[in-house]
């Protein structure tokens, strides 16, 4: 089998989407090709998706801010950077483009990351169903211990900077540096002044209609 190309916007949880998918297809530590706009191909497309507005806030955290703890956001105007804003257009079209294709696979961030990062099992769940993979439990222990919650999120943390990206398979796991802030899934909620939600939600109302998530 081929392996399939995961398209996405940035910031939706495409890194641990190209290795779990990689482990699964492969039995071996890697990386399946991933492209942050629209590709040509005639394989397989995983194409995943993230609530517009942690895409935005892990958007900022990482890419225009590169800081590695962010506090709560009281000024609605982090959410109209226009980089973010061109981020979620190209979120929302690829998941217009690709959502009746029956060779793409939408992952929703929500369903596979739900309480705690590192727990794989409805992402392998999801994708195993869409390769038609016969699961065996030594393909699930390895995709649970090559990509250990803690040893990925202490090779993230050496790295310092989000600009820094180690992909040495023998030692790591193909991140980029500040890429796990917190084994915890931290919602938007918890990172936005009260006084701007409704600002926000009006802000981001296309976005979130056309993702099918809610205000």
């Amino acid at each position: 089998m081929s392996l399939p190309l995961v398209i996405s916007a940035k910031r939706t949880g495409s890194t641990i989407l190209q290795n779990v998918t990689h482990i699964l297809l492969t039995g071996k530590k890697g990386l399946v090709p991933k492209s942050h706009g629209f590709k040509k191909t005639n394989g397989k497309v995983i194409i995943p998706i993230r609530d517009p507005r942690d895409t935005a806030i892990s958007f900022y955290r990482t890419i225009v801010s590169n800081q590695k703890k962010i506090d709560r956001i009281a000024d609605i105007n982090v959410f109209k950077n226009s980089e973010i804003l061109r981020n979620l257009n190209l979120m929302v079209d690829l998941y217009n483009f690709y959502k009746d294709n029956p060779n793409a696979l939408i992952v929703r961030y929500e369903d596979v990351h739900t309480n705690q990062l590192g727990e794989y099992s409805n992402l392998i769940t999801i994708l195993s169903k869409f390769f038609e993979l016969e699961l065996t439990d030594e393909l699930v222990d390895k995709v649970n211990n090559y990509l250990n919650i803690d040893d990925m999120k202490s090779v993230s943390d050496s790295l310092a900077t989000f600009q820094k990206h180690d992909s040495n398979l023998d030692s790591s796991f193909c991140i980029h540096g500040n890429h796990i802030e917190d084994t915890n899934v931290i919602g938007w909620r918890e990172r936005v002044d009260s006084n701007i939600v409704d600002e926000l939600n009006n802000l981001y109302n296309d976005y979130i209609v056309k993702l099918n998530y809610t205000l």
